[in-house]
């Protein structure tokens, strides 16, 4: 009986196969390919690589005309409120001068006060979320140099 259970394992071990696979994962980002598939391209088809920088060209134009777009945007609408934010404290103060003016003067000086409070109000908080976001740009720009670094 032994006999024949070594040689059923016998049979069971030569049957027996290994497969070994190997694989292998690549993986690159960036606006132009690698060097390699870029001649890949080109031998594919003439006059890919030229086509490939030139669409990459428009693509890095388009980008910078949408960021610019965007900070003078930006840039205008700031402008834009703080020419408004002047206009309504101005008006409050103004009113509230006219009011006091007319005999009201307890309403008249609230409603100084509450536009003088608004416009320094405005300017505090826009000071601190300026602050909030230099450090956090600071706080980028530190790690950015630290990682530089430690390549």
């Amino acid at each position: 009986m032994n006999r024949n259970k070594s040689k059923k394992m016998q049979s069971v071990n030569s049957k027996l196969s290994v497969q070994v696979k190997n694989r292998q994962l690549s993986v690159y980002s960036g606006p132009l390919p690698l060097p390699e598939h870029l001649e890949g391209y080109e031998t594919i088809f003439s006059g890919a690589a030229s086509r490939i920088f030139e669409m990459t060209e428009k693509q890095l134009e388009h980008r910078q005309y949408l960021e610019k777009k965007n900070i003078d945007t930006q840039s205008r609408n700031s402008t834009l409120g703080v020419i408004f934010a002047f206009v309504l404290g101005m008006t409050a103060i103004l009113g509230g001068i006219y009011i006091s003016l007319c005999g009201y003067s307890m309403s008249g000086w609230g409603t100084v006060f509450i536009g003088l409070a608004a416009l320094v109000g405005v300017f505090v908080y826009g000071k601190e979320s300026n602050k909030k976001e230099l450090l956090e740009k600071q706080k980028l720009i530190n790690q950015m140099n630290q990682n530089y670094k430690e390549q």
